[in-house]
């Protein structure tokens, strides 16, 4: 144990009044022992490790000093004030700053004074805050800049270490460093300009892009709204029996029961759809497509729920790729014309029945002109006969054909829509009522007649005897549909038409929309098939074996029932029976409901003593008129048409003719002209018109001085209607 050690504890127990450490305290005691030994281990190490010889020290600082001396920089020792201690290395450029040697001297003794400022500011510097301190300055040699940087930094018992070494190339380095990276922000910040104006461009031509999106997607969306508008299909699809469907508009579920994703994954539907009959056709024409023509077509298809539905397809080729491997398209569309065709065939239908009926009304005047000489020369061969003579049944039997043959030409006109109508507001339910124990006889036994009529007045305005008729006809027509017996049903009902037409399928032609009165008569016969419903209301079509039926029974109720302002439709199938349901306009009950009573037997014909003028172009029947005129007592003035009429008239002066009698229709001037020629001379003069077509001229409706007889007629009517017309008051 070391001497000092040994004292500090003995002087230590001394204090404590005892030789050994006292109970308790042997740890502090020991700690301290511990802590001296420690020491002394620790000096021994720094003593050895200090201890070097004086040679060794030596050739270390001269081992340094050739460090110093071989940078190019200058290390200065420096004292408390600045004065140089020693010196090393430094180039000449360096050492040139101060004008002689350098230790002993003070540091700040430069050649220039600005440089020795600095210095000295930088020792003070150094000597307060005991910081490194850095002073830069420059000197001009040969017209060369070169700049200098000092270094101090504090040692020792205020000692300093100064290195000064030259920088310019440093600086030099920085500066074009400083410049480049200046031209370089400068340039980046132009670039920055150029990109903020390129993205400010990008940004304006994205949102362009952007709305021009938009608008087209507006417009498709638009286009599309309107395709899906349309009333019609519209299409793309590749050409050839496997082209493939790429669109179809929405509208093509509508007209064949398929959706159109079933069209885009099947390619062979459509081609499937339409009809058989039409597939030829529609390959030659899609062929021709390919080759740079026109697609426009019109052909039938078969819908899914079993329709025939009319459609006109019209498409163009366009080709879509590279010239090479280019596939044809079809861009199409594809309008249903059902509507149009059954609209057509209808106007085929009228057109045909209109000529027919045209036919029928020349015939049926020519023929009751022939009627006319008939029934009344019968009619003044009776009046001289016996009652009970032979000739005078015989006379009664061509009386009883003319008849005939008269209700043979009423048919045909009532087909023709010409024949005299007389109208009256009517109850069909009272009409019907009437007519019911006729329709039993007419029916027979094996036939049930079921009557079923509303509560409410079933109103109309038309002939009842026309529309007795109609009844009868279809009665008729139902008793041949049933030989083995069955029932017919009438039903008196009520019914309105909307603001459209009817279904072409329902009815051949469309009513105005309205109220309708109607009458169905469906029987439970054999039914019609679909090619009879065709031909139904044609004149002289007839399913009745030859002799049995004139076929213008439904012709005749088709006719009178236009001619009515109405319109009779049918529904039939084969062993279903048939329903006729005739449509008539409601009318408004007046509180005059005219009675359908039978005519009464007419009075002996009337005579006189006027004078009449005759015209009429048929001879027979001109020579039959004044016959029959002169033996009532008439003067008769006779003309074979109107400019020999008016010739007459002026050679006897036309205040000595009481009336005109004159047929309607002859060459040159006809009646109506003749009638106007004479009034317009003497407006008073009575007029009496016969015609075969049983037209009664538009302009004598509601005129007292005007009366229509149509023919044929009896010697009987043709007297009565001449003296009404004479002794007329206001004639």
């Amino acid at each position: 144990m070391p001497v000092q050690h040994r004292l500090l504890r003995r002087q230590l127990l001394r204090q404590l009044g005892t030789e050994e450490p006292p109970a308790g305290h042997e740890a502090l005691f020991a700690a301290i022992d511990e802590a001296y030994q420690q020491a002394d281990r620790d000096r021994g190490m720094l003593e050895r490790s200090l201890d070097l010889s004086s040679e060794e020290l030596m050739q270390a600082n001269a081992d340094l000093r050739a460090v110093f001396r071989a940078v190019p920089d200058l290390f200065l020792w420096l004292d408390e004030h600045g004065r140089v201690l020693d010196e090393s290395g430094g180039s000449k450029p360096i050492r040139a700053a101060w004008p002689g040697p350098l230790v002993g001297q003070s540091v700040a003794g430069t050649r220039e004074p600005r440089i020795g400022r600095l210095l000295t500011e930088a020792l003070a510097e150094v000597a307060t805050t005991r910081k490194l301190v850095s002073v830069e300055y420059s000197v001009v040699d040969d017209d060369i800049e070169r700049i200098f940087e000092a270094r101090l930094f504090p040692l020792l018992e205020r000692q300093k270490l100064a290195v000064v070494r030259e920088v310019t190339g440093l600086r030099m380095m920085e500066r074009a460093l400083r410049r480049s990276q200046e031209e370089l922000e400068q340039r980046v910040a132009q670039r920055t300009v150029e990109l903020s104006a390129a993205n400010a461009e990008l940004e304006r031509e994205i949102a362009e892009r952007r709305r021009a999106e938009r608008v087209a997607e507006d417009a498709q969306l638009r286009l599309q709204r309107f395709i899906e508008a349309l009333p019609a299909v519209t299409y793309l699809a590749e050409a050839g029996p496997r082209g493939q469907w790429h669109y179809a508009s929405p509208q093509i579920e509508r007209l064949t029961g398929a959706p159109s994703a079933e069209f885009l994954a099947d390619s062979g539907l459509w081609r499937r759809m339409v009809h058989p009959e039409d597939r030829d056709r529609f390959t030659t024409e899609e062929a021709r497509l390919l080759t740079g023509g026109a697609f426009l077509m019109e052909y039938r298809l078969l819908t899914r729920d079993g329709r025939i539905v009319w459609v006109r397809d019209q498409a163009i080729a366009a080709r879509e790729g590279p010239d090479d491997d280019a596939r044809v398209l079809f861009q199409g569309v594809v309008l249903d014309v059902t509507d149009r065709k059954v609209l057509e065939q209808q106007l085929v239908q009228a057109q045909k029945m209109e000529a027919v009926g045209r036919l029928a009304g020349g015939v049926a005047h020519d023929f009751n002109n022939m009627l006319t000489a008939i029934g009344g020369y019968a009619e003044l061969l009776a009046r001289q006969l016996p009652p009970d003579s032979t000739w005078a049944k015989q006379v009664a039997e061509i009386r009883r054909a003319s008849g005939r043959a008269a209700e043979l030409t009423a048919k045909l006109l009532a087909f023709g829509r010409r024949q005299i109508l007389r109208p009256r507001t009517i109850d069909l339910r009272r009409l019907v009522a009437d007519l019911e124990p006729m329709l039993d006889r007419l029916l027979g036994e094996e036939v049930e007649l079921q009557v079923l009529a509303p509560t409410q007045p079933a109103i109309v305005r038309a002939d009842p005897g026309q529309i007795e008729q109609v009844l009868v006809n279809l009665a008729v027509n139902a008793r041949d549909a049933m030989p083995g017996g069955g029932t017919l049903t009438v039903r008196i009902g009520q019914s309105t038409l909307p603001a459209r037409a009817l279904e072409p399928e329902v009815a051949e032609r469309s009513l105005p929309a309205g109220d309708y009165v109607t009458i169905e008569v469906a029987d439970t016969g054999i039914g019609l098939s679909d090619e009879v419903r065709a031909h139904l209301f044609e004149p002289f079509f007839t399913t009745k074996p030859v002799g049995h039926g004139t076929g213008l029974g439904l012709a005749t109720v088709h006719g009178i029932v236009r001619q009515s302002g109405g319109d009779v439709l049918a529904d039939s199938s084969p062993g279903q029976g048939a329903v006729f349901t005739v449509m008539l306009p409601r009318a408004a009950s007046d509180g005059h409901e005219a009675p359908v009573v039978a005519a009464p037997p007419p009075p002996p014909p009337p005579r006189g003593a006027e004078t009449v003028l005759l015209a009429e172009d048929e001879s027979t029947v001109r020579d039959l008129l004044s016959a029959l005129l002169v033996g009532l007592g008439y003067r008769v003035l006779a003309a074979a048409n109107g400019a020999e009429a008016l010739a007459v008239a002026e050679r006897h002066g036309l205040g000595s003719i009481d009336a005109l009698v004159t047929d309607v229709v002859m060459p040159g001037l006809g009646g109506r002209e003749l009638a106007e020629r004479l009034r317009a001379v003497r407006p008073s003069l009575p007029v009496l018109f016969c015609s075969g077509y049983a037209e009664r001229p538009p302009e004598t409706a509601g005129d007292v001085r005007t009366i229509f007889l149509s023919k044929p007629f009896s010697p009987t009517d043709l007297a009565i209607r001449l003296r009404t017309l004479l002794d007329d008051p206001s004639a």
